[in-house]
């Protein structure tokens, strides 16, 4: 998938949860669709500088990837999970998993992977591990507890979200802990990879923009409307 494809994908799912934010009055998971409309705008921001960077020929905006990428979204999704989450004890865990991912990142950025000048393979590798966890758990949850007996699970929007980040990073963490390995595959077939591993991130943030619609389109509840 080419840079410009990419790009317009994240700006399709900025453009979902835009025409949502519009079109639908009732919007029965606001605090979930504001953060969800921010991480996708955020992506959309942040790949568009970087690209710009790349084709103004920066030398290495690696760091500006480790930042933005590696922590910035991880902790954005990591505030998705705790605000999704109930339970006590899962959200004290799930902090300090987090504090954890912080202090193993700037262990890595002094000792093995200086956070302005290499990708930080190590840190996305923990930071990705810690959200399928998330992700997993959070079906487990859905199907233990049978947490919205009331609800289609279609029509669920964090359904939609959580599906979505669960199969991206899982390829991102299978990409990124090959990437972490010198000369463990030839470059032509790590870029395969990483068109493949681009792609699915295209997907997932259009099912996040759009995910939101599902409440419009299966929820078995009343009182969903467009104007």
């Amino acid at each position: 998938m080419g840079l410009e494809v990419y790009l317009g994908t994240i700006g399709l799912g900025v453009l979902g949860a835009f025409l949502y934010f519009v079109l639908v009055k009732d919007k029965p998971y606001p605090h979930t669709f504001y953060l969800t409309f921010f991480l996708v705008s955020y992506v959309f921001a942040f790949e568009n500088f970087c690209i710009y960077l790349y084709k103004s020929g920066y030398p290495n905006n690696n760091g500006y990837y480790n930042v933005f990428y590696v922590y910035i979204q991880s902790l954005v999704i990591y505030y998705f999970f705790h605000s999704l989450f109930e339970e006590k004890p899962i959200k004290s865990l799930l902090l300090g998993y987090v504090m954890f991912f912080l202090i193993w990142g700037a262990i890595n950025s002094v000792l093995f992977q200086p956070i302005g000048k290499l990708p930080q393979t190590y840190s996305y590798i923990v930071g990705a591990g810690g959200i399928i966890l998330c992700c997993v758990y959070y079906f487990y949850n859905l199907l233990r507890q049978n947490s919205y007996p009331s609800e289609s699970l279609m029509g669920l929007p964090q359904f939609w979200i959580v599906a979505a980040l669960l199969v991206f990073y899982s390829s991102g963490f299978i990409y990124f802990l090959f990437l972490g390995i010198p000369n463990l595959m030839e470059q032509s077939t790590m870029d395969i990879f990483g068109g493949i591993n681009r792609t699915i991130a295209s997907i997932m943030y259009v099912v996040i923009g759009f995910s939101h619609f599902s409440t419009v389109l299966f929820s078995t509840k009343n009182g969903r409307q467009l104007i």
